[in-house]
């Protein structure tokens, strides 16, 4: 009885990682032109500021027009990462690239790849094992424009990655990164500090589709 309940449980996350490989329809998130030389600083600055930054809470969610897959969660020491996927009622830890998963009401955990969730390990990633991996392209950033985040003025930055197939195997494994138009990274950084706020990817597929990931990071 167990094991059936486990298989259901496992077989509606699997399919909700399959939609949310396959169906690309959500509004294309543009790039504003240039306005300064600052993006290479802008990023950097980023980056150092994750480099420091050991705990906090984290908010993933990523996006298309059917589906939703949402992570709330804390990070400690830097890399430790915790929290659950509500829709799923699933709780997850991931510490030196091992996740476990366990389902609420289950006392023990379990490997992801026991339950063929090892997929989950790319949604899972850190802002800073994300603006690590880049770095080596933040001279291609862009200064973008000023928005508001809630009630909080931000000053955006923007990526466009180039060779970008190796990022999207690895943040989202299930897509076939063989029809990839572009990827971009977008960074929003809180006025008057420039603290980070949120990193947001956007996968823009060739002919019509995109995936949409966004990091929410709160310092407390």
């Amino acid at each position: 009885m167990r094991r059936t309940a486990l298989q259901r449980r496992k077989a509606g996350l699997f399919a909700s990682g399959l939609a949310l490989a396959a169906l690309f329809f959500c509004a294309t998130m543009l790039i504003p032109p240039a306005t300064s030389s600052r993006g290479p600083k802008l990023m950097q600055k980023a980056l150092r500021q994750m480099e420091q930054l050991e705990n906090y809470d984290l908010t993933i969610i990523e996006k298309t027009p059917k589906d939703e897959l949402l992570f709330k969660g804390r990070v400690e020491k830097g890399g430790e990462l915790s929290g659950s996927l509500p829709a799923f009622k699933l709780e997850v830890i991931c510490k030196e690239k091992r996740l476990q998963v366990k389902y609420e009401g289950d006392a023990e955990w379990t490997e992801a790849e026991d339950l063929d969730l090892q997929g989950l390990a790319g949604f899972l990633i850190t802002p800073l094992e994300l603006l690590q991996g880049q770095a080596s392209s933040f001279r291609r950033a862009v200064q973008g424009e000023e928005i508001l985040l809630g009630e909080t003025p931000c000053q955006t930055v923007y990526l466009i990655i180039p060779q970008p197939e190796h990022l999207v195997q690895q943040l989202f494994p299930r897509v076939d990164s063989s029809g990839i138009k572009e990827v971009a990274i977008g960074a929003a950084l809180a006025e008057p500090d420039l603290m980070l706020k949120q990193l947001r990817i956007l996968v823009e597929f060739s002919g019509s589709g995109s995936i949409e990931r966004c990091y929410y990071i709160d310092p407390h």
